[in-house]
């Protein structure tokens, strides 16, 4: 039996989504990722910059009869949105909170074989040390794993 130390962000609760909040949530778990390895600092600094950004960010609307985007103008008539932003990327933070998505991270410590629903067990035991993986549908959302530690 082998054993992985990793972290993942993920967008929750699937099984409830429309098909435009998957949509999103694979655009928003591929731009995270893009995040993960551009920016500048550790693993678990840009994904716990990543949720806190999320966390603060303001919820746009959409509008329930045409399902689109509404912008959200600030009180000097520009529309604001809020980013999260390094040289490779711009996340609209507020997009993705406004389509009912969350965004969570999760320090998982070390677990073995058998310990973790398949899809993500699979992902965590065969990634590159010090990589995010490609992202991982479980049935619990979501995932972007990157695995610390191997033993």
């Amino acid at each position: 039996s082998s054993s992985s130390s990793s972290s993942k962000v993920s967008a929750l609760d699937p099984k409830d989504w429309t098909e435009e909040q998957v949509k999103l949530a694979k655009e928003l778990i591929e731009k995270v990722s893009l995040y993960l390895e551009s920016a500048e600092g550790t693993y678990e600094s840009k994904l716990e910059a990543v949720v806190s950004a999320f966390d603060i960010a303001p919820y746009a609307y959409v509008d329930p009869t045409t399902n689109e985007y509404v912008k959200i103008i600030n009180d000097s008539g520009e529309e604001y949105k809020y980013y999260l932003e390094c040289a490779e990327c711009k996340i609209d933070l507020a997009k993705y909170k406004s389509a009912g998505l969350t965004l969570t991270y999760q320090n998982l410590g070390s677990f073995t074989n058998g310990k973790m629903v398949k899809e993500f067990e699979d992902a965590a035991f065969s990634a590159e040390l010090n990589k995010v993986t490609d992202p991982v549908k479980t049935q619990f959302g979501w995932h972007l794993i990157v695995v610390t530690n191997k033993y």
